[in-house]
């Protein structure tokens, strides 16, 4: 027995029609093999692939036979049934006719219901299914919707131009892996996705469609139940911003008792599995824009736009994982709310809510984002939240800080991006780092603050008196370190009067609990006071700078127990009368020493200050210009304060005072620096002798120089000499009237440093160098790049040396450096002479592996003078004269080098010259590859012999 499709009437066996409706009943048989059931018209089991028999092209299934084989005749009695009418009776004869012509069967298609015969009908081998010309694909060779459920791509046009003008109906008969392609237009429609698909809107993102619904009405517009990927789309609650009124009464409303806010709320979009959002623009919704579910998902947010939404833009309930990146967050009541979540923010902007990011019992990391504009505070951490923010602006748009010179604190600034607050925590745990924060800042009770290598900023109030940090609560651990303090003045406040605020603030309503503050490292400048504590607070201050206060840079309210040590204070202290003996000073001499021209270090000269300083003090010098002609006998650091744009304090020699302008006689550090010749003298009239020299630098101990210039010097940049080790690193040496560097009987490692428009040579390594230069670039220098004599040895590794006057190397007089991984081409030429790239001669025996030497109007390497250097791995090309010239009885021995399109012999040996030559590879040189002279007497391999 089996039952109608349609009415669920019972059947006989094999009927063909639901005598209660008139259903066409579907005919099926067995596979004659394996007994799977097939369409009736099926030629092959879609199993085992059997055939099944003769049989048309068109199965008999949704057919009415209108041939021999019917009733045509016959006495009959009975009635005509339609539906449930019982109509007239019907009396006849009953002649059964057992023969059937198949061309008049009328068939109907299965896809749009239309009656077909036999000859102008198809049978989808996929389905089994009648189908009609029009809705059977011949490329294919199955109908058009099991070819539509087979494609990877749908496209969704409201103007009918698509497989579908409804998304939800595209949706709905998607299958999984399918990517739905949406035509821009408007969309009203809410939806659940259950299937793992892709929404992709066919259009930049500001021009994307919209799918919309009434979100009052609508608890979602688009709900994901599968892991969806949907991109360039616009999910909105309605089609424009809610009104104030409207706001405000949606607001006040209440949550039914039993309900999660996800469940209750509405939202644009609700996540109840992992997914992507790829330049979604979400908005206008009654609720949030986003809602998530309480579950363990993984949601990406890219390029996405969350606004306008009247709770919140997102919100996330309990082990979500959130990653966002390159999104904002604009004109939402809340941005984000976190409860008990997980997230991570990076290069976004959350700006213009009332709050930012809500947290409670959340993690976040935070990174380059920006945080402005928002009416009370930017980030709101409560509950155990943990949260990392890095590199982030508050009070301040990207755009703005930028244009923002410096970051210098004095300077005018527009304040009217800031936010109520930055920051308020309680009960929660943050690290702040590498941020410029322009807000006030409150951390309650028991808090654990981070703050590291950020910039504060209060705007100048002509009313009231308005703190960076203030720490209001109990039990709060807090370090700060590394962080510049500072005053902020409104572009439109010129006068520039009233209460210039204080750095931090440390108070509470009680008088004891276990609170201790530390703040390390840390520069306050600008303002009324640097640092207020009160009411019993414990705080250690440790090698910070005080400058420029009004009042003093450390005020006591009531007994307080501080420590401060190594501190740099150029204004008073100040504190109430019999609370002094609660303050402990300690090293607060000598470990770090400022420099300032303009008076508001500790000295005013770089000379005075290494006078004071003791062994390991570190001097800042701060921008600005200083007077050289100093010695440095002590192990000191001396650290020039750099601009964001580069700039470094400048440091001005007189020759005329003195042959060398800065002497180091220890193991200091020098680091961003500008050392400058300001004489002008020409090096001809220099007098030497008797131990004379001059230098901008002159070294005779292990110092270290770092992102050091010298440049302009009356003779040589840097003179190394008695031994010395030192390390010069990232280093600038131009416009020197000699060497760039002179190396005298003297070692060290000269590393990622740039030696160029020298007088002379670049570098001059002689009497037993051994110094190491390595990642160097070596140009334009009147003489040779790098000249190595008298013994000299040391190394020279992947060094850029070219565009020199004369040779790229210059070795003679038994040197025997290490020469690898170089680039020596473009060396040129001085009035008429022509030099090789590199000249190896007088003994000296370099070791050369792995460097290419090209493009030089004369020679690539020329060996003389019973030279015996070893060459291998060398690729020696693109020279005017000859690739390798070899005479006066050298012998260098060449290995597995390339000698190629050169203008002259590959190989040029002469005058009694022996080299070896060892699987080398010598060819297309324009002239013979190998021209060996009389008298000569190479060593050459077949392989070099004939490689070309």
């Amino acid at each position: 027995m089996t039952v109608c499709p349609k009415c669920g009437a019972e059947l006989d066996d094999g009927a063909k029609f639901c005598m209660e409706c008139g259903t066409a009943i579907p005919q099926v048989k067995k596979c004659i093999k394996c007994g799977l059931e097939l369409p009736i018209k099926a030629k092959f089991c879609f199993e085992c692939g059997a055939p099944q028999g003769a049989s048309s092209s068109v199965g008999l299934g949704n057919c009415v036979s209108l041939g021999d084989k019917n009733v045509v005749a016959g006495d009959v009695v009975g009635q005509k049934i339609a539906g449930d009418n019982v109509q007239n009776k019907v009396m006849g004869n009953f002649i059964n006719n057992t023969f059937q012509d198949e061309t008049k069967m009328v068939i109907k298609c299965h896809v749009c219901g239309r009656h077909l015969t036999n000859d102008n009908a198809h049978t989808c081998p996929r389905c089994g299914q009648i189908v009609c010309k029009e809705h059977f694909n011949q490329e294919y060779n199955c109908c058009k919707k099991c070819f539509k459920n087979g494609r990877s791509e749908l496209i969704v046009d409201i103007n009918g131009r698509g497989d579908y003008t409804s998304v939800s109906e595209a949706v709905k008969n998607a299958q999984d892996g399918v990517t739905i392609v949406i035509k821009p237009g408007i969309y009203r429609e809410h939806f659940v996705i259950d299937k793992n698909i892709i929404l992709r809107g066919d259009a930049d993102q500001e021009n994307a469609p919209v799918i919309w619904d009434d979100s009052i009405i609508h608890n979602s517009i688009i709900t994901i139940a599968a892991e969806v990927e949907i991109i360039n789309l616009k999910i909105w609650g309605q089609l424009k911003p809610f009104s104030e009124d409207e706001q405000s009464k949606i607001i006040v409303s209440e949550i039914s008792d039993g309900q999660n806010p996800d469940e209750y709320w509405p939202k644009c979009i609700y996540v109840k599995n992992s997914c992507k959002l790829i330049g979604v623009d979400i908005g206008f919704s009654a609720g949030y824009g986003i809602a998530a579910s309480c579950g363990e998902w993984n949601v990406l947010l890219t390029k996405c736009k969350l606004h306008n939404n009247v709770r919140a833009g997102l919100y996330s309930y309990s082990g979500t994982i959130f990653s966002i990146e390159m999104s904002d967050f604009k004109s939402n009541s809340k941005g984000l709310i976190l409860n008990s979540s997980r997230i991570s923010l990076r290069n976004s902007s959350v700006f213009d809510n009332v709050f930012g990011i809500h947290s409670s019992k959340s993690e976040a990391i935070i990174e380059c984002c920006d945080f402005y504009k928002n009416e009370e505070t930017a980030i709101v951490m409560q509950a155990e939240s943990n949260f990392s923010i890095k590199t982030c602006d508050f009070g301040v748009s990207k755009c703005v800080i930028k244009n923002y010179e410096n970051k210098n604190l004095e300077s005018d600034f527009p304040s009217q991006l800031h936010n109520g607050k930055a920051f308020y925590s309680e009960q929660s745990k943050i690290k702040i780092e590498d941020c410029s924060i322009f807000d006030s800042s409150q951390f309650g009770d028991n808090s654990e603050i981070s703050i590291l290598s950020d910039v504060f900023g209060i705007f100048h109030n002509q009313d009231q008196s308005i703190c960076c940090i203030l720490f209001s609560g109990v039990n709060v651990k807090a370090e700060i370190i590394d962080c510049n303090f500072g005053l902020l003045y409104t572009d439109f406040d010129k006068e520039k009067k009233g209460q210039s605020g204080l750095g931090i603030s440390i108070t509470a309503l009680t008088e004891k609990d276990e609170s201790f503050i530390q703040i390390k490292n840390s520069e306050f400048s600008g303002l009324d006071c640097g640092i207020l504590v009160g009411n019993g607070r414990t705080c250690l201050v440790h090698k910070s700078t005080f400058t420029s206060l009004k009042e003093a840079f450390l005020v006591i309210k009531n007994p307080s127990e501080i420590l401060v040590d190594s501190c740099v204070a150029t204004d008073s202290l100040w504190t109430e009368p019999g609370k002094i003996s609660k303050i402990h000073f300690e090293n607060m001499d000598k470990s770090s020493i400022a420099v300032a021209r303009d008076g508001s270090g500790n000295f005013r000269t770089i000379h005075d200050a290494l006078d004071y300083a003791a062994n390991g003090s570190v001097i800042h010098v701060k921008k600005g210009t200083y007077k050289a002609s100093f010695a440095i006998d002590k192990p000191v650091t001396i650290i020039g304060e750099m601009t964001d744009d580069g700039e470094k304090p400048e440091i001005f020699w007189e020759y005329e005072k003195s042959d060398v302008g800065i002497d180091i006689k220890s193991k200091a550090t020098l680091k961003n620096l500008n050392v400058i010749c300001v004489s002008e003298v020409d090096h001809s009239s220099l007098v030497f002798g008797d131990g004379k020299y001059y230098a901008a630098i002159n070294i005779t101990d292990n110092a270290t120089l770092m992102n050091v210039t010298i440049e302009n010097s009356v003779d040589d940049g840097i003179i190394i000499a008695n031994n010395a080790e030192p390390t010069i690193e990232r280093c600038c040496i131009k416009g020197c009237q000699g060497c760039g560097i002179t190396v005298y009987g003297a070692g060290g490692n000269i590393k990622k440093c740039e030696i160029f428009d020298n007088g002379q040579n670049g570098i001059l390594k002689i009497d037993s160098a051994f110094d190491v230069v390595s990642d160097c670039d070596i140009y334009e220098n009147n003489y040779a790049g790098v000249k190595i004599q008298d013994s000299a040895s040391g190394s020279l590794n992947k060094c850029h040396i070219y565009n020199n006057k004369q040779n790229g190397l210059f070795i003679i007089g038994s040197a025997a450096p290490k020469i690898e991984n170089c680039k020596i081409h473009d060396n040129k030429t001085e009035g008429e002479s022509f030099y090789p790239g590199i000249v190896v001669g007088e003994k000296a025996s370099p070791k050369v592996n792995g460097c290419e030497i090209y493009n030089h109007l004369s020679h690539g390497l020329w060996e003389q003078k019973q030279a015996c250097g070893a060459y291998s791995n060398c690729n020696i090309h693109d020279n005017k004269g000859a690739g390798v010239e070899i005479q006066d009885f050298a012998s260098g021995e060449f290995t597995d080098c390339l000698v190629h399109e050169n203008v002259g012999h590959g190989l040029q040996i002469k005058g009694e010259a022996a080299p070896k030559f060892c699987n080398c590879r010598v060819f297309n040189n324009m002239k013979e590859n190998i021209h060996v002279e009389k008298g000569s007497l190479p060593d050459i391999d077949d392989e070099t012999l004939y490689s070309d």
